[in-house]
């Protein structure tokens, strides 16, 4: 490498690591917080102990439907949930006057017994996601996705270029070497590149699924137009099919054309990522990583007995896969922890680079 090119480098290293220092620190302990999001709802009780210990008869999803439905009359239905931390629960959708998710009113209904709504279950305002969306979007919904997006990007180029110009530079020295002998400011550097190059591959990771999750509505509303619509072209000019009476033959057919998989997202005809006709299945199933590599399914609501398995396009298998990737929550505990030692390294590394930048020119500045 010629020398203008790596101190080329060497300067946007710097400067990207310095300009996304607080935001990479923000991420850092806000998603320290979500790699145990499933025991700190646990903690403050936002499932309650009788529906996460509830079992025996259940409701139809028909049944399920009608009941939320009934309870709001005015609003229509797009999509269903079967959230796995709430066995036999269904968290049932509804909008007015829009098809579009986020604008949605959700009903959870338990569906043990004969059936009940659950008005006091509100799994989509907890803490946690209140942390969820402070750390995806900054509350700022699509605008605060794209700019994080962004920082991502950014901090990206960061590792990057920070890996190519000090690779071979410390293929001269032991690994871990930390040279206390010299100035302090070397001293925090040696630190800073041995930080660096032990969480390099994890760093990338993250950094990558970042990306991919801040940018996932835009690959879904590009899959919609594009895959969707052209699925959904032959059914142009009809109305949305309104007899959802049919979604438990649906979701069995759905489910027959995965064996060993189970429905845990039913998109309603006319809605997003559906046609007007068809019933849209997400279907999951394996265990760790596999668990969230979703398969699909589009079930005619008119006639059940036609459901048809689609491939997913890379892009949306590679953005279902990267929430596990990124929070480090499909391996149980002990992944956990790795996850949360290479958070804390992380920060450390941040903190090391930045002050070592400083340093460096205060230094230059006293010299002056």
């Amino acid at each position: 490498m010629s020398p203008s090119l790596s101190r080329k480098l060497l300067s946007i290293h710097r400067w990207c690591s310095v300009i996304v220092s607080v935001n990479y620190v923000f991420f850092a302990l806000t998603g320290l917080v979500l790699i145990y999001h499933a025991e700190i709802d646990e903690a403050l009780g936002v499932i309650p102990k009788d529906l996460a210990d509830a079992s025996g008869e259940m409701i139809s999803m028909d049944r399920a439907l009608t009941m939320a439905h009934e309870a709001n009359p005015k609003l229509t239905p797009i999509f269903a949930v079967q959230p796995e931390e709430l066995p036999g629960v269904a968290l049932l959708a509804f909008a007015a006057g829009s098809e579009r998710f986020r604008s949605a009113k959700v009903v959870a209904v338990d569906r043990h017994g004969g059936g009940r709504i659950l008005p006091k279950l509100d799994i989509l305002n907890t803490v946690t996601r209140f942390i969820v969306r402070l750390h995806a979007e900054l509350l700022l919904r699509t605008p605060g996705r794209i700019g994080l997006g962004i920082v991502g990007g950014a901090i990206l180029t960061s590792l990057v270029t920070g890996f190519v110009v000090y690779g071979p530079t410390m293929k001269r020295f032991v690994f871990g070497l930390l040279r206390r002998d010299k100035s302090p400011r070397t001293y925090l550097a040696d630190i800073h590149k041995l930080l660096g190059v032990a969480t390099f591959g994890w760093n990338v990771v993250i950094a990558a699924t970042g990306v991919l999750l801040c940018f996932g509505s835009l690959l879904l509303q590009h899959y919609s137009r594009t895959e969707v619509s052209s699925f959904a072209a032959q059914y142009a000019g009809q109305p949305a099919v309104t007899d959802l009476s049919t979604i438990d033959r649906a979701i069995a057919s759905a489910e027959a054309t995965a064996p060993g998989r189970r429905w845990t997202r039913v998109i309603f005809p006319g809605a997003e990522l559906s046609t007007p006709r068809h019933f849209t299945v997400f279907l999951e199933g394996g265990e760790g990583i596999e668990k969230h590599m979703f398969a699909l399914t589009v079930v005619d609501a008119q006639d059940p007995a036609n459901a048809k398995e689609r491939d997913l396009p890379l892009y949306l298998k590679a953005f279902f896969v990267s929430e596990p990737l990124h929070f480090g929550d499909y391996g149980g505990l002990p992944l956990k922890l790795l996850w949360t030692a290479f958070t804390l390294l992380s920060l450390a590394l941040s903190v090391t680079g930045v002050w070592t930048f400083f340093l460096g020119r205060f230094r230059r500045r006293a010299r002056a």
